[in-house]
């Protein structure tokens, strides 16, 4: 490992645990930190605020999951051999085929890679607005450049994503909106 990657590294770990007291320090590290560290946090960022909804999704029978996918149409959709005579005997048959024919590889799995980027979708538009609306709430303050803005919001993410996602184990998705006000508060008491 080369000193400049010690030195990016180190300077990454600094931006994450200073982020909320010192802006000015975090400006200074966000610079030296550079766009791929940045992206790993995003990316950090988005398991911890996907965690709860991975959870939430694992602990749904396959029966639910479909229930809450196509709803009312769901029961019409079965095949004959799975078609209930009462909801308890298709909902235990249609787990057992599902489960049978890999539930957790064809559906559960890309269920969690959408919800992933959808996620991550989300955090990059909120970044991008915050960061742009942050340069139009400072331009009475001292002018900082959009990668600036960006980073500050970045890293000054951490406390509120690791809150969020312990509160998003009790409620989930209503965690996201959790994250982002309390991202917003945040961000816009850094005063540089």
């Amino acid at each position: 490992m080369s000193r400049t990657h010690a030195l990016q590294g180190r300077c990454y770990f600094e931006a994450v645990t200073l982020s909320i007291g010192r802006p000015h320090r975090v400006i200074l590290l966000v610079r030296k930190v550079g766009a791929g560290l940045m992206a790993v946090h995003i990316l950090v960022i988005t398991l911890a605020l996907n965690f709860p909804v991975m959870v939430a999704l694992a602990r749904l029978e396959p029966w639910d999951v479909y229930s809450r996918l196509y709803g009312a149409q769901f029961q019409a959709m079965l095949p004959s051999e799975l078609t209930p005579t009462s909801e308890d005997l298709g909902r235990e048959d249609f787990n057992t085929a599902l489960y049978a024919g890999g539930y957790g590889r064809r559906v559960l799995l890309p269920l969690l890679g959408f919800t992933f980027f959808l996620v991550l979708i989300l955090l990059l538009v909120f970044y991008g607005a915050a960061a742009f609306f942050l340069g139009l709430s400072r331009l009475t303050d001292a002018p900082l450049s959009y990668q600036d803005r960006f980073g500050i919001l970045v890293f000054s993410s951490t406390l509120p994503a690791a809150a969020s996602a312990l509160f998003g184990l009790w409620l989930p998705t209503v965690h996201l909106l959790v994250f982002f006000l309390a991202e917003i508060m945040v961000a816009t008491r850094q005063r540089v």
